[in-house]
């Protein structure tokens, strides 16, 4: 009897420890919280964690050990060379001596050789000069890429985490309407129980909570899905958990001088300068060119040792210098021909110059009409909310009054949500098109900063 009772209070021991643990679980997984995330910190996680940005940093990478590998060109330089032979059948040839014949062997049946080689080019034309030249300017044609790689990838982002703010908001304004629909179907629903509103009133009211229940739900999504936005931008699991910090939504009306913009813009974007440079590097790719058929030149010494010595020579070791020349009379045309794919690389670069100077020019033009245009719009939207409220209040003062029909508060209220949207779309409209008008510029702050930060990582 007593085993059974044991057995049964260990039995039930058990279950309430595990209980316990089950509910510390549930609180534990309760009370954590997301993360919070402001735009610094998500900006920050992009740049360590982009695919695109990181390609653009080892192709710079790449470019400078390219230059290194240049600037080796016109270096002294050392090689060495082993050999083993061995011959067979060994040649002889027999000549008188004193005491008779003697049979000389022209060369030892098997040597060893070893050759030390110093050399050095003579950039007399000026070829290894100007291949170092496009080496360095390939350098800078990839740190530009980098630049815009990063710039673009801190507007993407600012415009994820505005999209976000964004979509929250709206379930906010979704959340309003279904709740003061339902509130309206519950009043509806009481004066109709009592006859002293017509079943038109509940009715109306029904179908304006069941719409705003499918509009909450729908901007419940897009928050689903712009947090997923967010969250691939930045580099994270796209089911990562933020609580986003919000942004200043005080929005002035803005002024921008188009011109002095553009202007700016031309003198900064990352492509103009790569396109100018590419202008440059054409034009030094058509001197090389010319200087295809230009004559090598270059100093040598070398040296040569032999385990075995011939019948001619007593010297195992032998010394070699002097100076080469190689000239290439006659190509064939080759060297023609690359100059003229050199002359059309330089027309390709210049239609490119006049390409990036089209698209940055709209580009600002673009974003600062956008923003002007939003930041105007913030303040109309934020005028007309308190209208829409103003006339909900009289609406429903009418409607207790008996003096208007439930209609009118149903079309106050609908009003009211669309201003609300209406200002919300302006506010995050503005914040998205000043992400753009700072890149289209180079005014970024944070490229800004990032900028100087790598420089001074660089010096160090």
């Amino acid at each position: 009897m007593y085993p059974l009772i044991n057995k049964t209070i260990v039995r039930l021991l058990t279950l309430i420890i595990a209980l316990c643990i089950a509910s510390i679980s549930v609180c534990s997984a309760q009370d954590e919280k997301p993360q919070t995330l402001t735009l610094e910190q998500a900006i920050t996680s992009a740049v360590e964690h982009s695919p695109a940005l990181a390609a653009a940093r080892e192709r710079k990478i790449k470019s400078e050990w390219a230059a290194r590998e240049s600037s080796t060109l016109d270096n002294l330089k050392l090689n060495g060379t082993l050999n083993y032979a061995h011959i067979s059948p060994v040649s002889t040839f027999t000549m008188p001596g004193p005491t008779g014949p003697i049979t000389v062997q022209v060369r030892p049946p098997s040597t060893t050789t070893i050759n030390g080689t110093l050399s050095k080019p003579i950039d007399i034309f000026g070829k290894i000069g100007l291949a170092q030249n496009i080496s360095k300017l390939q350098v800078d044609i990839q740190t530009q890429a980098e630049a815009l790689a990063l710039q673009k990838l801190i507007a993407d982002v600012k415009s994820a985490y505005f999209g976000v703010l964004r979509a929250q908001a709206a379930v906010e304004v979704a959340n309003s309407a279904l709740t003061a629909a339902q509130e309206r179907l519950r009043t509806a629903k009481a004066q109709y129980e009592v006859g002293a509103a017509p079943k038109f009133d509940m009715t109306r009211a029904e179908v304006d909570v069941a719409n705003y229940t499918q509009s909450l739900t729908q901007a419940q999504n897009a928050v689903k899905l712009a947090k997923a936005a967010l969250n691939q931008t930045i580099g994270v699991d796209v089911s990562t958990e933020f609580e986003l910090v919000p942004e200043d939504t005080d929005v002035q009306p803005v002024t921008v001088d188009i011109a002095e913009c553009t202007e700016q813009a031309l003198k900064k974007r990352p492509e103009m300068v790569q396109a100018l440079t590419g202008i440059e590097l054409a034009q030094k790719g058509i001197s090389l060119a010319r200087k295809d058929n230009s004559p090598t030149v270059g100093l040598f010494l070398s040296t040569d040792w032999t385990s075995e010595t011939s019948a001619f020579s007593s010297n195992k070791t032998t010394y070699t210098y002097g100076a080469s020349i190689s000239w290439p009379i006659w190509t064939g045309g080759q060297t023609t021909a690359k100059v003229s794919q050199a002359k059309s690389d330089l027309e390709i670069a210049k239609l490119g110059l006049e390409q990036a100077k089209l698209g940055v020019e709209l580009d600002v033009r673009s974003a600062a009409l956008n923003m002007m245009d939003a930041s105007s719009r913030v303040g109309a939207a934020k005028s007309n909310v308190a209208l829409a409220e103003e006339a909900l209040r009289l609406a429903k003062v009418r409607y207790r009054e008996g003096v208007s029909t439930q209609v009118e508060v149903t079309d106050a209220e609908a009003a009211l949500t669309l201003a609300r949207t209406n200002y919300i779309n302006a506010v995050y409209d503005y914040l998205t098109a000043k992400a753009q008008f700072e890149r289209a510029t180079c005014s970024q702050p944070e490229f800004t900063k990032l900028a100087a930060a790598d420089k001074s990582n660089t010096t160090r």
